[in-house]
Parts: C-alpha cells; sequence; structure tokens
C-alpha cells in the first residue's frame, strides 16, 4: 500500500518574546510513504536568543544541538525564526497520529514552548502505466489500427502508444492530472526530443529514436493533490527492435554539427559518394536489384538526414543480397563555424543482434571514418547471416577503421571516390 503523511502543526498561544518557529497553526504538508514502521523525530529542540546585531553575546560554549536565534531584526537581516524538519513514515492502515514538539529557551518569560502534531497516513493514488495494445473489437478483422502499439513491433523511428486509464485512487478520489516521463533510454542524457503526444494526459505516444531499452513512469495525481509513488506498476519498460535485417545506426555526440551515413554496395564496385551504389543523403533509396522497389526487399533506404542533432541516421535493408557492403561516416562542412572533434558511434545490428558497436572521433571537416565491412550469405536459413568487421586501419593504432579526408571532385561519379585502402 502506497500511503502519505499529512502534517497539522498548531501553534499553542504563547507570551514573551519567544521566536516563532517556523511551523505555521494548521500547516499542511504532505510525504509519500516509504516504511511500515511509524517513527515521528519529535525530540525536544532547544534554543538561545541572541539580542542585536553589533552587541552579539559571546556564544562560543554553546553546547552541541543549540540552535542560537537571534531576534527579529529587519535592519540586521534576522527574521526571528528558525525552521525545523520532521519526519513521519507512514504504517500501512490509514489513521492520525499525534505527539508534541517542545521547545525550550532561555527567554525567561517562555522557557518552554509546546507545538502539537499531528500526523496523518492516508492511501496515495496508484498509477498503472500500460501498452495501448492493438487489439480487436467486435470482430477479428475489426482491428484498432491508430494510436496503438505491438509490443512485438516497436521499431525505431515509430511511435509507441501508452495509457494510464486504469489508475485509481484507493479512497475513491478522482484522478485529476498524468504525467509521463522517460527515465531510461538509449540515447544521451542530454537527449529530449522524443515528440512527446498527450505527456499530460491518460494516453500518450512518443517518438523511439533507437533500437534499444527504454522505461516510462507515470506518475497520477488526485483531487487532494497527492501524488502517487514509484512503484513497478507505474513503470513499464519496453525493446525497440530493428525492423530490417541489416540495420546500420550512427550518432554522435555533438548538437551543432552534421554527421552523414553513408552505405556502399561494395560488391557491385560501388564507392563512396558514389551516384549509384552508396546510400546516403544525396541517394537516400537507391535501386541496387530492379526485382525489388526502391527501399524494399534487397534495396536500402536512408530514414533521415539529421544535419542538426545527435542522430540518429539509420540504414536499413530488409532482405540483403549476398554480398559485400561498407559502412562510412562523413563529416559535412559548415561554412558558419569551425569544425569541433565529435565522437560518432556505429552500431550494425543482424537479424535484430547488434554485431557491431564501435565509436572514433572525427575531428575535421570533410574527414571520412571507413568504419565496417558487412558480408552477406546465405546460410539455409530465410534472410541469411552476415560477417561484420572492423574497416582495416593502416596505422595500426589500436582504433577502430581508417580516416581519410574525402576527394569531392570524384564525388558523383558512378564510381565515387575510392577510400584509401580499398
Amino acid at each position: 500500500m502506497e500511503n502519505v503523511c499529512v502534517f497539522d502543526a498548531g501553534e499553542q498561544p504563547r507570551k514573551g518574546s519567544a521566536p516563532f518557529v517556523g511551523l505555521g497553526v494548521n500547516q499542511e504538508a504532505q510525504l509519500a510513504k516509504r516504511s511500515h514502521i511509524i517513527f515521528l523525530i519529535l525530540s525536544a529542540v532547544s534554543v538561545i536568543l541572541s539580542l542585536g546585531c553589533t552587541d552579539e553575546p559571546n556564544l562560543t560554549n554553546v553546547p552541541t544541538g543549540i540552535e542560537v536565534i537571534p531576534q527579529a531584526d529587519i535592519a540586521c537581516g534576522h527574521s526571528g525564526e528558525i525552521k525545523i524538519l520532521l519526519t513521519f513514515t507512514a504504517p500501512d492502515e490509514q489513521a492520525i497520529f499525534e505527539a508534541t514538539l517542545v521547545v525550550e529557551s532561555n527567554d525567561p518569560e517562555e522557557a518552554v514552548i509546546e507545538i502539537p502534531i499531528r500526523a496523518q497516513a492516508k492511501d496515495a493514488p496508484v498509477a498503472i502505466a500500460e501498452l495501448r495494445e492493438c487489439s480487436t473489437i467486435g470482430s477479428p478483422e475489426d482491428l484498432v489500427q491508430m494510436d496503438c502499439s505491438d509490443p512485438d513491433k516497436i521499431f525505431p523511428l515509430r511511435r509507441v502508444h501508452r495509457q494510464g486509464t486504469n489508475s485509481y485512487d484507493p479512497a475513491g478520489s478522482q484522478i485529476i492530472t498524468y504525467q509521463w516521463e522517460i527515465i531510461d533510454h538509449p540515447m544521451d542524457s542530454e537527449f529530449n526530443e522524443f515528440d512527446w503526444q498527450g505527456q499530460n494526459d491518460p494516453m500518450a505516444s512518443f517518438w523511439v529514436p533507437l533500437v534499444g531499452s527504454y522505461t516510462v513512469l507515470l506518475t497520477v495525481q488526485n483531487e487532494s493533490g497527492v501524488k502517487s509513488g514509484v512503484t513497478e506498476q507505474a513503470k513499464i519498460t519496453f525493446e525497440a527492435t530493428p525492423e530490417s535485417s541489416l540495420h546500420v545506426q550512427l550518432t554522435w555526440g555533438n548538437t551543432t554539427n552534421d554527421q552523414d551515413l553513408h552505405l556502399t554496395h561494395t560488391s557491385a564496385g560501388g564507392h563512396f559518394c558514389s551516384s549509384q551504389a552508396d546510400c546516403f543523403y544525396t541517394n537516400k533509396l537507391p535501386l541496387w536489384f530492379d526485382a525489388d522497389e526502391r527501399g524494399e526487399g534487397a534495396n536500402p533506404r536512408l530514414d533521415i538526414d539529421d544535419t542538426n542533432g545527435l542522430g540518429p541516421e539509420n540504414i536499413n535493408i530488409d532482405r540483403p543480397r549476398p554480398g559485400t557492403y561498407r559502412v562510412f561516416v562523413h563529416y559535412y562542412p559548415q561554412t558558419s563555424a569551425p569544425a569541433e572533434p565529435t565522437a560518432n558511434v556505429i552500431r550494425i545490428y543482424v537479424n535484430g543482434l547488434l554485431r557491431f558497436s564501435e565509436q572514433r572521433v572525427i575531428s575535421a571537416y570533410e574527414e571520412v571514418w571507413a568504419a565496417a565491412e558487412v558480408t552477406w550469405f546465405e546460410d539455409g536459413s530465410e534472410y541469411g547471416d552476415a560477417a561484420v568487421q572492423a574497416f582495416p586501419n593502416p596505422a595500426g593504432t589500436g582504433v577502430v577503421g581508417s580516416i581519410a579526408s574525402r576527394d569531392l571532385s570524384q564525388c558523383g561519379s558512378s564510381t565515387g571516390w575510392i577510400f584509401p585502402g580499398e
């Protein structure tokens, strides 16, 4: 049971100049319940009143645990107040618990101040986060096709749909607010481009940028302003998997520059920036095999050209033909700012499994990183398999692949620019 506790501190009338202790009459504070043991920290608090700004008494020998509270004085910047933190851990049952806060001071007219404390334990609302699954209504043919997700078909660059409509309040109060947040995802921590829809509604969706694991948390609030806690019911974790047999993914670590992903059909004589045999931003849907439509079957497709972000850029081939393909990254030049060294990450998935994940820094405009080579072959299965290896590094320094500056004069030809070492 998730409980909250409500403090109700009533201040007793008092005389003299004892300072206000920071607890207002009938002030309420709400805390989430964290265990099943009631525990009130209500020890006696001793204070020493200090007078004036310039003629402070000698307080060098104040015992440990004694708070010094100067008298209220605007000119001195003294509020005459002290704030005291009280902790209450509620039990499972709903009930009201009472105690007294005792304040001792050196005020001769009010040496002891007693403040009654009342804490109330009551149930908090329960958030239930669920995948909004595509389901049948009335007949197997009547499928819900909009605003829903198939748990086995959550792919990058698609929306995933969630619902919190089964959240409730055990005390019968109405749930009035919903808040969704992603608390774990495979992107860098600063990434926040999830394109939420309905983030504060019972039903919500967001854009899935990458293959990987995501965890979403739902928080609800009732009419009294009490929020739900962080429970397993309030969280939902799912895996976004590649949609195609070959999935090549590029991300990078600088939001202000442009890194470009290239996939060449090496077996067909294609090289970097070839007019026909390179899949990249100017040729997102090359036709490598006439038997299939562009972007389908054995033909590749680049999903997006991200020019000012962290990526991702993804190239997919649904059913690759046997042959060799190479993966490159190009640091696209800009005229508005100097180049900044940028860490690029290439991940290659074969039949849904991660086979290659490497990083390398590209430092200058027009530099090209030859990262990996994919050799697809028939193995008797429906889709075949692939061997993935890093492109040779001629420097022998231990870093992955090789970097060279692009020869722009060769780009656009049927052959393209032959990267050194090809």
